[in-house]
């Protein structure tokens, strides 16, 4: 006979990974520098509420043709607001890319934090900053860049 209900615990949270809301500008398209610099914007949504997103701007990145060298701007990290989504910003110029024939913004999202580069490195030396940081780490796929050209170097 019982005496009570039965209670059970709730089932574990699933991560779901941070996904692309908007940019400011169309990806993958072509964009030129003027004097003063451009200013890049991306909106990243995650379903999950208590995940923290860090966010990577990445000169000319991934580099498929192993001749020009990559560099990280900047790393950001941003709690995810109520409405489940957060902000990205940069303002770059010319100065901020190494020198290359083409040159390249990437910008990754990790809702896992990112594996340090030289461990990535040894998984994929071509993607080194596209691993999170879960053990075993996982590859992030949430990732948009731009081709930039007009940087004279």
């Amino acid at each position: 006979m019982p005496v009570g209900p039965e209670f059970e615990d709730p089932p574990p949270t699933v991560n779901q990974k941070p996904y692309f809301v908007s940019a400011n500008h169309f990806p993958f398209t072509v964009q030129s520098f003027p004097p003063g610099g451009l200013l890049f914007s991306v909106q990243v949504a995650d379903p999950n509420v208590n995940d923290v997103l860090e966010g990577k701007w990445i000169a000319n990145y991934p580099d498929y043709q192993n001749q020009v060298t990559t560099k990280e701007i900047t790393l950001a990290t941003r709690s995810v607001n109520m409405d489940l989504s957060t902000q990205f910003e940069l303002t770059t110029t010319c100065k901020d890319f190494p020198a290359a024939a083409a040159n390249s913004l990437a910008f990754i999202v990790s809702d896992r934090g990112f594996l340090a580069f030289d461990d990535a490195y040894k998984f994929d030396p071509s993607h080194p900053y596209n691993f999170d940081d879960e053990q075993p780490p996982q590859r992030i796929l949430t990732m948009i860049y731009w081709p930039i050209i007009g940087c004279q170097q």
